[in-house]
Order: C-alpha cells, then sequence, then structure tokens
C-alpha cells in the first residue's frame, strides 16, 4: 500500500479508496471479536487498529495484530522522565516539579 498522490479531476476507483484510504486509517473498533468480524481477511501489513474496551493500538505484522508501544518510553519510573535516549539505552531521572522548588 503505496502512498499516491491524487490530481484534479481523477478518477478514484473503488480498489483506490480500499488501498488508499481504508487500509491506510486507524480503524476503531469495540473489541478484537468485531474487528475480526469487520475486517474478516481484509487485513494487510501495517494496519493499524484502535480497540475501545482495552483502550490499545495495535498494528497488523503480517501475521497477526500486535500492540503498538515503545518498550524504552515505558521503561522509567512514575515520577522519571527520560533524559538522554543513546546507543547505550535510555537513561532515566528523577522528575522534580519546578513549583515545588519555588515553595507553590
Amino acid at each position: 500500500m503505496p502512498f499516491k498522490d491524487f490530481t484534479v479531476g481523477q478518477v478514484l476507483t473503488s480498489a483506490e479508496v480500499d488501498n488508499f484510504l481504508m487500509k491506510q486509517s486507524v480503524m476503531v473498533f469495540d473489541d478484537e471479536a468485531d474487528r475480526t468480524s469487520q475486517l474478516g481477511t481484509f487485513v494487510g501489513e501495517g494496519m493499524l487498529t484502535y480497540l475501545k474496551n482495552t483502550d490499545s493500538l495495535e498494528y497488523y505484522s503480517g501475521a497477526a495484530f500486535e500492540p503498538v508501544s515503545d518498550p524504552v518510553l515505558s521503561q522509567g519510573e512514575p515520577g522519571q522522565y527520560l533524559e538522554s535516549l543513546g546507543t547505550a539505552g535510555a537513561n532515566w531521572e528523577n522528575f522534580i516539579n519546578p513549583l515545588l522548588l519555588l515553595g507553590v
């Protein structure tokens, strides 16, 4: 599903609507069962779906729907922020609210 730049007056076919609009959007479903019944076999690698029951974003890997996540950004503890991200990995630091420093 590549990108396509349409021109004024160009005829848009049903296949183009499917490939360039439907399959390249984030589709919202109630849950996995709803997604399965709605999409059936019309799935393609890179598709994004949002499941309302779990508030989760998933992509189709070519074999199955997998969660979209960034493990690096989910490694910090509450109250920490990501200071740097380099070849050695993520460096997390404790967060100090600037308002606390001002006594607010």
